[in-house]
């Protein structure tokens, strides 16, 4: 790992009393620990919703968040617009915060998109885990900031860390791209060091899925590539066709991932047998968003402004909605759908498209983070929101 002087500011810390996670945390009830809620990156919540939420409480934050929050712990973790990862209660309240301080004798300090955390966090274990804008992961200490590790990726991170376990493992490894050259790094989550690290595809944008023994991630070069997750060894990739270039994250559901590409596609790959099951060019613009699969649909997003809702089995379209402006990952609630689209957060009805409510929360807004009952989003004028159900006056 290349040698390089970080400095952490860390402002607003608190005391300890919030509870350690389990393993990736993915059975607690307050528990939304990667951007699209699990390694699967399935978009799916365990959690139903009323079909009306409310504020239950905004925290200005002071730069915009556009990236998704995630929860887990007992804790919110986000990352704003001014490089900050900061930490709340479920009430709202700030924990810690914590920025890289510019370096002034490498000039960085001149440009002001350097050294910055950028991608969303992880939550696991009891590690919040994010990359900066110049290329390097960062371990902290979920509770208090506390870093833990820090290892250089590449020259840049823009999809989240996600996280590989392995059968009578109990280590645990994460793994992230490096944006430019496509490498996927898997890092032991206790020590910080390499694992492995696989061979250079291109240029990759978006967040790779995991499954039960195997990592997927889209790329510029307009495929799907397959990797296992013990060892990293390339198990092959699919090609998308002409503008098949995939810039968001790929949701594995058993041996199946689905992803959207540039020219408005979904497409559903087996990656055992390394074919195309189906694929549906459904959108008039960019489909990036990361699906949300179900046991039976797939819920897709484009910068068209449609919700597009497919069937599992052969990707015919079961309803779309217009929402207007670019629509975010969606998220699948019991049987509604919670996506956000342009400063727009929409509940829909999972069966038929229909909305059941929405609210302006700003000109642009993340996707949501969805757990326990509660939506929790960023917003480009600089607040997180928490949404829930209206309390019970007894």
């Amino acid at each position: 790992m290349i040698a390089r002087a970080f400095i952490f500011v860390l402002i607003a810390a608190a005391g300890g009393g919030y509870c350690n996670a389990i393993a990736a945390e993915t059975n607690a009830v307050f528990s939304w620990p990667i951007y699209h809620g699990d390694a699967a990156l399935s978009g799916v919540a365990g959690t139903a919703l009323p079909d009306k939420l409310m504020v239950l409480w905004r925290h200005k934050v002071g730069a915009g968040v556009s990236v998704s929050p995630v929860m887990g712990g007992n804790m919110i973790f986000f990352v704003a617009e001014n490089g900050y990862l900061s930490v709340l209660t479920p009430q709202g309240k700030k924990i810690w915060s914590m920025g890289i301080e510019k370096d002034s004798v490498s000039g960085e300090a001149k440009n002001d998109r350097a050294r910055k955390f950028v991608t969303p966090p992880l939550f696991i274990r009891d590690t919040v885990v994010t990359g900066s804008d110049d290329g390097w992961l960062c371990a902290m200490e979920a509770t208090t900031g506390k870093t833990r590790w820090r290892y250089k990726v590449g020259q840049s991170i823009n999809g989240t860390a996600n996280w590989v376990e392995q059968a009578g493992d109990r280590a645990c490894g994460i793994v992230v791209m490096s944006q430019w050259d496509g490498i996927v790094h898997c890092i032991d989550l206790a020590s910080g060091k390499a694992r492995w690290t696989s061979p250079e595809v291109a240029e990759c944008d978006g967040s790779p899925g995991v499954g039960s023994d195997f990592v997927v991630f889209g790329s510029c070069d307009m495929a799907l590539h397959m990797l296992s997750s013990s060892k990293g060894e390339v198990l092959g990739s699919v090609a998308l066709g002409d503008e098949g270039q995939v810039a968001g994250g790929v949701a594995v559901s058993g041996g199946l991932a689905f992803a959207g590409t540039y020219n408005g596609t979904v497409a559903c790959s087996d990656v055992r047998k390394k074919t195309i099951v189906w694929t549906n060019k459904v959108a008039k613009a960019e489909a990036f968003a990361t699906p949300a699969v179900t046991t039976d649909r797939v819920v897709a997003g484009s910068n068209d402004g449609f919700v597009y809702c497919l069937d599992r089995r052969d990707g015919k379209i079961v309803w779309s909605f217009n929402a207007g402006d670019t629509v975010l990952s969606p998220v699948v609630a019991g049987d509604k759908i919670v996506v956000s689209s342009g400063g727009t957060l929409y509940i829909l009805k999972l069966q038929d498209g229909s909305k059941v409510w929405s609210v302006k929360a700003g000109d642009h807004i993340s996707s949501p983070a969805v757990a326990d009952g509660k939506v929790v989003i960023g917003t480009d004028d600089g607040f997180v929101i928490m949404y829930g159900a209206a309390p019970v006056i007894k």
